[in-house]
């Protein structure tokens, strides 16, 4: 009878055991991820804590409607107006800033928390054809300003032996030239062109051969 007794207490004895090792080592085994929990929380609340938002004035003096990007977002600003806008500290000024004929015309100054767009110093351009064909679509990038028709384009084409110069100017004094191709995916000519500029008193002197 004692015997049976005690192997009863001992079977006992052996589940108590087992329970609490097994909770045991499943509190081992929830420590770290707690630990890593509390610790993503806590950086968490500290980054929200820490995120801070101030007000930035865009003001446009030019006679422009301007595009830019913002915050990671695109905008635009219609002339001689501002707009306020509210950032986290940090946020990155105002950049792939445009006309409203999607020429670099714009350039953007400084001061303290205010951006602010006028219109860039431009100068003016003569293009030379020496090709016995028509050279289509010329550009430096989005430089180039072409008035035409009272429509402006930063793509130009000169017809063959002919020179372009009214109503053309650019505003950069280091372009980079090259032709866009058509909506098919044709650049005219199809073959290599090279672009020899020059300044003269203010004024830039591009021949193509």
């Amino acid at each position: 009878m004692i015997k049976v007794r005690l192997n009863v207490f001992c079977l006992e004895f052996k589940i108590v055991y087992k329970k609490s090792a097994k909770y045991y080592n499943k509190e081992q085994e929830e420590k770290p991820m707690k630990k890593l929990i509390f610790i993503i929380s806590m950086t968490c609340l500290f980054l929200a804590c820490d995120t801070k938002y101030y007000s930035v004035l865009i003001i446009n003096d030019s006679s422009k409607t301007v595009s830019f990007t913002y915050d990671d977002s695109p905008d635009t600003i219609t002339p001689l107006s501002s707009k306020t806008y509210e950032v986290k500290a940090y946020t990155q000024p105002p950049e792939n800033i445009i006309d409203e004929n999607g020429i670099a015309s714009i350039e953007m100054s400084r001061n303290g928390d205010q951006f602010i767009f006028n219109e860039a110093e431009k100068m003016e351009m003569s293009i030379l054809n020496t090709l016995k064909v028509d050279v289509k679509r010329i550009k430096a990038d989005n430089y180039i300003s072409y008035n035409k028709d009272n429509k402006a384009s930063f793509l130009v084409t000169v017809p063959e032996g002919k020179t372009i110069s009214d109503g053309l100017f650019i505003y950069t004094n280091k372009p980079n030239f090259s032709l866009e191709a058509d909506d098919d995916g044709i650049i005219e000519p199809s073959f290599p062109v090279v672009f020899e500029w020059n300044i003269v008193e203010d004024k830039m002197f591009v021949t193509v051969r």
